[in-house]
């Protein structure tokens, strides 16, 4: 019944959105689902309970969005998306309190007295409530018990047994299997029923079956049917019974399993020798013995050694990226410096190609360690010099170095290196204030960067400092 109320539960609102899609007119099909669920819901409502859906706030800002002749179709689809949302909300909640609470029972208070479930229903878990009240006080709590079974009589548990005896061997033989034809063991479960009633077995004929219920089939012949005798005792509480169960065992050939098995058994010694079998007992074939691999495969190494070498490229990559990086970061670290050399030198009289060169020169006169972006410089130098023009050395140089910043820089040198005067100066100037901005900004991010990288040592720090001071106290506390 419960399945049947939530279908109808979802179908019914399901149909509600299906019906919703299909009603809408060619203006309404690109609006979202929310307020299309909520159109039909809002044209429901009367005019004066459809303003107070809108607060003052916004209806001002609707009004600053939509055009003069929308503004009423459009407070009209946003109150509809709110409608739309509720409803949404309403019939997931609808939808999940079906589901959580259809089991729910309310409290209520019980009799002192609790019957015990009857034999053949399984123990019966249950967790009670209780209030202790002496005039204003009171105490609750909870108390989870357990309810056993109630055991039958002695009559019934020896009509119970009787039932169980004759029901057993359907439950000892196995798949295929039946009383007169066993030819794959019997199974000897001390429990093969759903109630309390105990099995014991004691195997009559240790040399076909073993106390685990499987054939020997060494000490058997194919085709030949062998009796089986089995005594089993049935157990409920204090009642038991005893009785013996007859098959017919037949032997079959023997599967491979089977085989495996009994290859032990095969093994044959003597003072000089052990004999392995290497023909099967039944049917065509052979058996092969082998020693067990010894030593490291070098298949296996060399794989590994590919592996690594894999490993070896992909770091190799990385690193190939990390210098990159590198090499990124000391250009644009540089080039702040550099635009304010050139900014100096300009505004000072210089061309611009007197200005490049001294900048140049004075880095080449300093000995320091290379940075990337002055040695693109003295590459640009050298091109300048060889007679290359300086619209295509400056665009070259901007394509080596990769920075945007830089390409942008080239561009107005290229745009203003033919005019000079201020224009030059005062477009490298805004560069070079815009590339001190940029330069500050990355400085603070790496310094946040460093302060979070150094929370993890910090905290092994504060542990260690911690376990210094309790392990004498801990060492006092245990002797």
């Amino acid at each position: 019944m419960f399945e049947i109320i939530v279908l109808i539960y979802l179908a019914v609102f399901l149909g509600y959105g299906v019906a919703v899609k299909k009603w809408a007119d060619s203006t309404q099909k690109e609006l979202d689902m929310t307020t299309l669920l909520g159109i039909p819901l809002i044209r429901l409502l009367p005019g004066l309970l459809r303003c107070k859906l809108l607060s003052e706030e916004e209806r001002l800002n609707l009004g600053k969005l939509a055009p003069v002749n929308e503004i009423e179709k459009s407070t009209d689809h946003y109150v509809a998306g709110k409608l739309g949302v509720v409803f949404l909300v309403l019939v997931a909640g609808g939808f999940i309190s079906l589901i959580v609470g259809h089991d729910y029972s309310p409290k209520e208070i019980i009799e002192d007295k609790i019957e015990k479930p009857s034999y053949g229903i399984e123990t019966e878990e249950m967790l009670l409530e209780y209030e202790i009240v002496v005039g204003e006080q009171e105490v609750t709590g909870q108390m989870p018990l357990s309810f056993q079974e109630v055991m039958p009589v002695k009559e019934e548990a020896q009509e119970i047994l009787q039932e169980r005896m004759t029901q057993l061997p359907t439950y000892m033989l196995q798949e295929g299997d039946s009383i007169d034809r066993v030819t794959r063991g019997l199974s000897f479960e001390a429990y093969p029923f759903e109630d309390q009633v105990a099995v014991s077995y004691q195997v009559f004929t240790p040399e076909i079956m073993t106390d685990k219920g499987a054939l020997i089939p060494l000490n058997m012949t194919i085709g030949e049917q062998y009796p089986i005798a089995i005594k089993v005792q049935l157990e409920i509480g204090d009642s038991s019974i005893e009785g013996v169960l007859n098959f017919e065992a037949l032997r079959q050939p023997m599967s491979l399993e089977e085989e495996a098995g009994a290859l032990a058994q095969r093994i044959q010694e003597d003072e000089s020798k052990v004999q392995l079998p290497v023909e099967l007992l039944e049917g065509e074939g052979q058996i092969l013995w082998f020693r067990p691999a010894s030593g490291i495969q070098g298949q296996k190494v060399f794989a590994v050694f590919v592996l690594l070498a894999v490993l070896a490229l992909i770091t190799r990559k990385r690193q190939l990226e990390t210098a990159l990086a590198i090499r990124q970061q000391q250009i644009r670290s540089d080039f702040p410096d550099v635009v304010g050399k050139l900014t100096m030198l300009i505004n000072g009289g210089m061309t611009f190609q007197r200005a490049w060169m001294k900048v140049v020169a004075d880095y080449q006169s300093r000995h320091v360690s290379k940075r990337p972006l002055y040695e693109e410089m003295i590459t640009a130098t050298h091109q300048i010099e060889n007679g290359m023009p300086m619209r295509e050395v400056l665009e070259r140089f901007g394509q080596r170095t990769g920075n945007k910043e830089i390409i942008r820089m080239t561009g107005i040198l290229i745009q203003n290196v033919r005019l000079g005067g201020s224009s030059l100066a005062d477009a490298l100037k805004q560069l070079s204030i815009e590339a001190w901005d940029v330069r500050i900004n990355n400085a603070r991010i790496q310094g946040e960067k460093a302060s979070t990288k150094l929370l993890l040592p910090m905290g092994i720090s504060f542990i260690t400092v911690i376990l210094i001071v309790l392990a004498p106290t801990m060492m006092t506390l245990s002797q």
